[in-house]
């Protein structure tokens, strides 16, 4: 898995900046954002190089812990939804903070299904490595997925961003 970090750019491309552009994990115009990007080997994995900015930081030269989580909630939100073609959203979420990760650097994400429980709930995995490619995170989460119309229904999703996901979709 880890070689396939350096070569991001051959995989497959996810367009996520299709669907919202302001989400502070992904969103390419949200100026305090991380605005990650995704790609995927189309088989298992889902992954994303980013840079952590100054801003970012918890103690000194570390990254906040509430970054990290959002990167590997992030991670594993993108990789069920491109995975499974459902909206997803996160039940919780447990992680192992392993090694601190600093920031001014560049980390390294990926993602992965580790058990479809249900057609409405999966469980997906997700770790982050450092610019040396040590393992300094990791997460398991349970995400709910939800169908378009009960996304309406509970008031999760406008028909706007029900007909921009279904483009995404299409896209992918």
């Amino acid at each position: 898995m880890l070689e396939k970090f350096e070569n991001l750019e051959r995989l497959r491309f996810i367009p996520t900046h299709l669907l919202d552009t302001q989400c502070f994990a992904c969103g390419k115009n949200n100026p305090e954002g991380l605005k990650m990007k995704f790609y995927t080997d189309d088989e298992k994995y889902v992954f994303s190089k980013v840079n952590i900015e100054e801003n970012k930081r918890g103690w000194e030269q570390v990254v906040h812990g509430g970054i990290i989580s959002t990167v590997l909630d992030e991670m594993m939100a993108w990789t069920g939804i491109y995975f499974t073609k459902k909206f997803m959203l996160t039940k919780n979420i447990s992680i192992k903070y392993l090694s601190p990760l600093y920031i001014n650097s560049t980390v390294n994400a990926a993602g992965w299904i580790y058990e479809k429980k249900s057609d409405r709930e999966i469980v997906l995995k997700a770790q982050i490595y450092n610019q040396n490619n040590k393992l300094c995170s990791e997460a398991e989460g349970h995400f709910a997925m939800f169908t378009k119309k009960l996304a309406q229904r509970l008031n999760i999703m406008s028909k706007e961003t029900i007909h921009k996901f279904d483009t995404f979709m299409e896209t992918c």
